[in-house]
Parts: C-alpha cells; sequence; structure tokens
C-alpha cells in the first residue's frame, strides 16, 4: 500500500510553442500558455496568442491535437505535453493600430497528458509505475482518519475502515485521502484533502493506449457500483503516475465531474420532510460496503449487457441537479431498458417470432376486421390495421411480471407499476409526462412520491440481478415500512391524484 504524506504544489503553468493538428494539417509554433489545476476537481485549460496568419486559421475550426515540448539541457526534452483533442473557444482579436492586432484563443484540452522526464540517460526504465487515481469526492470510499498528535506539532493520521479492491489482476488498488496545500494571494497557506486510489502497476499501461481497457474501463465500471452504493455519483477525473526517471499527468476533461454530493441531497424534493426519518443518503451502510462491492462489481461484469446496468445506475444517481419530471422520465426509461434486455435474451418480444407466419396471421386478421367492421368506413378499418402489429408484441406489463418472477424481487410495498384499483399506475403517470402534460402544483407530492417509489423499485431490481440481498440495503421492505417519512400518501390523496390524471 502506498503511504499517503503532505504534498504541497501550488499552480503550474507552462509557456510553450505548440503544434496543432488539424486533419493532418500541422500549424506548427503557435505561442501556448499551458494551466494546470490546484484542485482534483478543476480541469486544465489553454490560452493561444496566435500570429494573425495562424488566427485566419485557427478561428474557422473548433478542434484540433496538441503537442508541445519543453527542451532542458542540451535540447534533451524535459517536458511532453499531448492532448489527442482541444476545443477551441472564445476566439477574439484586439486591434492596437494599423497593421497591429493581438489575438487570443482558449482551448480546452481533453485527455491531456503531461510527462515530465526525470532523467532519460543514467537510470534504466522501471517496469513499474506507482499510480494515485483522482476520484471525485464520495465519503463511503474514504477511510476514516484518525489525527495522532506529536509534541512537535506534527500530526499523522491512523486510517480506519480502509478500503482495497482487486479490479482487475494487473489493478489493486486501495482507497485513500491525501493532502494538498497551496499558498493564496495573502501568503496563507491553505490545505484541502481529496480521494485517491493508489496503485502499483506495469509502466506500459500508462504509456500507450492499453490505459483505455485495462485501467480506465474496468475502474469506471467499479466506481459506477460504488456510486449505486453510496447513493453519491463517482468518477475517476485523472492520475499522477511516477516511475524512477518519469512522473506523468493524466487528466480527464470529457464529461461533467461529480460534485460529491450525495443523491439524497442534490435531488430531494422535500429535504426537510426527512428531518425524522431513518431514511440514509447510501444504499448501503458503509459497514457492509465491502461486501457489496465484492458481491456486486463481478456480477456487473459478468452480466450479459453490463452497459444496461451502468445506465439504470445513473439515471438513479446522475450527479447533478434535475426536476422530478426529468428524474421521473429518466428512470422509468432505464427500466424500460432493463425489461427489455431481459425480454431479448428470454425471446419474449413476439407472440410469433416468425416473420413470415406473422404476416399471413396478419391478413387473416385483416379478412376478419373488415367482415366485422363492413359497416365502417375504409379510414376506421385502416386506424385498426395499424395497430395489428402491436398485438404480436408482448405487453411491457406480461415481461416485467415475468421479470420479477425470474429474479424473485417483490415490489408489492412500493407504487405500482400498473394502475391497481384506486392506484394511477406509475406507466400512466410516464405517459402524461412523455407527452409534454404538466403535473399541477397541487399533486406534486404525489409526483414526488411516485418518482421515490420508481427509484427504489429501480435500485432494487440492480441489486437483485447483481445478487447483494435487498434486505440487507436501505431499501428494503421492513425499513420502508417502518419508516413513515417513505412511501408516504393516503388512500384519498391516491384517489384524487387518479382523477386528476384521468382527466389531463
Amino acid at each position: 500500500m502506498i503511504k499517503s504524506d503532505s504534498i504541497t504544489e501550488l499552480k503550474e503553468a507552462f509557456f510553450v510553442q505548440a503544434t496543432l493538428d488539424i486533419s493532418g494539417k500541422q500549424i506548427e509554433g503557435v505561442p501556448c500558455k499551458i494551466y494546470l489545476p490546484e484542485s482534483t476537481m478543476d480541469k486544465p485549460y489553454f490560452w493561444f496568442r496566435p500570429s494573425k496568419t495562424q488566427f485566419d486559421i485557427l478561428s474557422k475550426i473548433r478542434e484540433s491535437s496538441f503537442t508541445a515540448y519543453i527542451d532542458g539541457f542540451n535540447c534533451k526534452k524535459e517536458v511532453i505535453i499531448f492532448s489527442p483533442k482541444v476545443y477551441l473557444s472564445k476566439k477574439s482579436t484586439r486591434y492596437w493600430g494599423p497593421n497591429f492586432s493581438e489575438s487570443t484563443i482558449k482551448g480546452e484540452p481533453q485527455n491531456l497528458k503531461v510527462i515530465q522526464i526525470i532523467d532519460s540517460t543514467d537510470k534504466k526504465e522501471s517496469n513499474r509505475a506507482f499510480l494515485n487515481i483522482w476520484i471525485s469526492p464520495n465519503n463511503v470510499l474514504e477511510p476514516d482518519l484518525i489525527p495522532q498528535y506529536s509534541y512537535r506539532g506534527d500530526i499523522k493520521y491512523d486510517r480506519v475502515k480502509q478500503i482495497e479492491f482487486e479490479i482487475t489482476k494487473n489493478l489493486i488498488v486501495t482507497f485513500d485521502k491525501h493532502f494538498k496545500t497551496a499558498t493564496q494571494k495573502n501568503g496563507e497557506l491553505k490545505q484541502s484533502s481529496f480521494l485517491v486510489g493508489c496503485a502499483e502497476v506495469d509502466s506500459a499501461l500508462i504509456d500507450n493506449n492499453k490505459y483505455e481497457d485495462e485501467i480506465l474501463s474496468p475502474l469506471d465500471k467499479f466506481l459506477m457500483v460504488a456510486s449505486l452504493g453510496s447513493r453519491t455519483r463517482t468518477s475517476c477525473l485523472g492520475w499522477e503516475a511516477s516511475t524512477n526517471n518519469r512522473i506523468i499527468k493524466f487528466y480527464r476533461s470529457d464529461f461533467s465531474f461529480p460534485s460529491g454530493k450525495s443523491e439524497f441531497l442534490i435531488n430531494c424534493a422535500f429535504p426537510d420532510d426527512f428531518k425524522g426519518s431513518k431514511h440514509t443518503e447510501s444504499l448501503i451502510d458503509s459497514l457492509h460496503f465491502g461486501e457489496y462491492l465484492k458481491t456486486c462489481f463481478p456480477a456487473l461484469l459478468s452480466h450479459p449487457n453490463p452497459d444496461v446496468l451502468c445506465d439504470a445506475i445513473v439515471s438513479v444517481v446522475p450527479g447533478r441537479k434535475r426536476t422530478i419530471e426529468e428524474s421521473f422520465l429518466s428512470m422509468f426509461s432505464s427500466l424500460e431498458a432493463l425489461i427489455l434486455d431481459f425480454r431479448k435474451r428470454n425471446d419474449l418480444e413476439y407472440v410469433i417470432d416468425d416473420e413470415d407466419e406473422w404476416n399471413d396471421r396478419k391478413k387473416e386478421i385483416k379478412k376478419s376486421i373488415k367482415t366485422i367492421l363492413k359497416n365502417y368506413s375504409r379510414n376506421q378499418r385502416d386506424y385498426m390495421y395499424g395497430k395489428l402489429d402491436e398485438l404480436n408484441r408482448i405487453s411491457l406489463r406480461i415481461v416485467f411480471e415475468k421479470f420479477c418472477s425470474e429474479y424473485n424481487i417483490d415490489v408489492s410495498d412500493l407504487w405500482p407499476l400498473y394502475r391497481a384499483g384506486n392506484i394511477i399506475g406509475l406507466s400512466d403517470i410516464r405517459n402524461k409526462l412523455i407527452h409534454g402534460d404538466r403535473i399541477s402544483n397541487e399533486f406534486i407530492k404525489m409526483l414526488s412520491e411516485a418518482k421515490s417509489s420508481l427509484q427504489y423499485m429501480i435500485e432494487r431490481i440492480l441489486l437483485t440481478i447483481m445478487g447483494y440481498p435487498v434486505n440487507s440495503s436501505d431499501v428494503s421492505k421492513r425499513l420502508l415500512l417502518q419508516d413513515r417519512y417513505r412511501l408516504n400518501w393516503t388512500a384519498d390523496e391516491q384517489m384524487k391524484f387518479k382523477a386528476y390524471i384521468d382527466k389531463m
């Protein structure tokens, strides 16, 4: 395990003559100032100061690749900077007088890599690299720190409940909290902490495109499982790797960084209503989180379609503010995708699979319709003909019942997916929202309850598919029944809501 020490790092900046590649055409010697972030939650950016000729070309394009070198003693390369894609924006020119102007362009690099060569002659390149992976905040993944104070004023921290996980055979990660200090404008030092994953890997994995498949892909899937269990969207932001003669920094910028807040705090419509609730922000208690990861991560990888599980996780843990309507539609779409995946894998799409046979049966049905509805107009019969293919498609309701039966998923205590008695179905609410109908503020609480129930349903489904017992989670039937703050509606409210939806 790599020990965590305090890191002092001020804001870094390079001034380089960059080479930009635009569809195979290179523009060399573009002056550029490179800004690297102090915080792992920030992103790097460039400021180009091109000549007039260079600006005339760059002002007409949106993106390019980027390469720059910084030479040291004897013209040996000390720093290599590369980004496969840089988005160009904020293009402007200031004119100071005749034939005299100054142009600037902002660059937003994607997957920027900065390689600092410490010594390339005296030392043999090591085949091992020490990796500090920058991860967005997640209180459940972070270890508890117990400070130990020295009589000299030093502070050391003992780690408690530290998670170590074998993501792949070549990537064993220990999650830790590191510290960084920066000097403020007034001269004072400001300390901040950030979540990291520490690992020792083969240096070949960080030198070429192997890191996409060997590091990023499995790590992203692991953090997706962690996101679900903690109800906090969590992502890899980049890393710093060091060998005996190089330091490599890799900055991911091609997505919105999660805030580190739990989904409950970000998107709970009525947080004050839960002040007396036993409801927890995490789906899985921190004491059982290690066991949850060991169970669910391999199950995600071995699932026939892991992407559909990841998409469903994103729908319940998006990591950003959403309206109730947006949350509801996103989660319902993911529920449909889960059922569709089950439908395809179990041949539950069509009553008659053979297309030719169905076309023959459809012709017979059309003849019957024409005979039965002979007194109706041709247009009226055509309307029915247009719906015939739906008869051959097994209904979502039947597939959902088989889905729950196959996985032994109990949702009887939740808001029903389809209407039952005086309770409107979640599918009916979805149909209204998807067609642009707006729910009155009078019933916004009922819509919020429906949205929460849909979330609990998807969380139960995901846990069950990945083999983790629902009874050991925050959405167990026992906990929901005992908590008067959740699934909180009356029969009278349901009747009024049903009447309102039916009249829309």
